[in-house]
């Protein structure tokens, strides 16, 4: 009977390392005292570790469970240090689940922070690059109609500023008529003069 007892205890401490050995994730086991560092942001100042306590491996060689004999379940001294042994490994292993559990509502949280930020560069990014083609060819078609019906004032082009003459030009050019008002007035008076020289020759 301890005998059989013996074997099944030995057998389940076998499939306990064998389970700490397997439960591995992209190639990090934080059962055998890996370290996972997990960083928040870009310049690399929000990071945290998860490892075990001191980076111990946890198996049945840390947790002080040895390979049993009939013989040590022979006297009832002995069955009940085995128990208190067995539940000190239980604390132990539920010690470091439960750190590992505090980490876990962290990650998450950053986790669901990080694919928030990135759908709204996704979205930001897509905004400035694609164009919906209905919403464009809408706008088209109303920039169109605004044209078409839009008043005459509106759609007249704006006519060109007329040059102003500076005073010195209209000086000029008043000055140059008054010449030739003169320069006729007194061509006429020498007709006039030049007739009635000839009346009196």
């Amino acid at each position: 009977m301890c005998s059989d007892l013996a074997e099944q205890f030995d057998e389940l401490r076998g499939q306990f390392d064998k389970l700490s050995d397997d439960s591995s994730y992209n190639g990090i086991n934080l059962l055998r005292g890996d370290n996972l560092k997990l960083t928040f942001n870009e310049t690399g100042t929000s990071t945290i570790n998860i490892q075990t306590k001191d980076g111990e491996i946890i198996n049945a060689a840390y947790l002080g469970l040895s390979d049993l004999e009939a013989s040590d379940l022979d006297f009832d001294d002995d069955i009940d240090t085995l128990l208190a042994k067995v539940k000190e490994v239980l604390n132990t292993v539920r010690s470091q689940a439960s750190t590992f559990g505090s980490n876990l509502p962290i990650v998450e949280n950053r986790t669901e922070f990080t694919k928030m930020m990135m759908n709204t560069l996704e979205t930001g990014a897509d905004n400035l690059v694609l164009a919906n083609g209905n919403e464009e060819a809408a706008n088209m078609l109303a920039l169109q109609d605004d044209r078409q019906h839009c008043p005459p004032r509106r759609c007249r082009w704006p006519r060109r500023p007329t040059r102003r003459r500076s005073a010195c030009s209209s000086r000029n050019v008043l000055f140059a008529r008054h010449s030739k008002r003169a320069e006729s007035g007194l061509n006429a008076m020498g007709c006039a003069r030049s007739g009635r020289s000839d009346r009196f020759n």
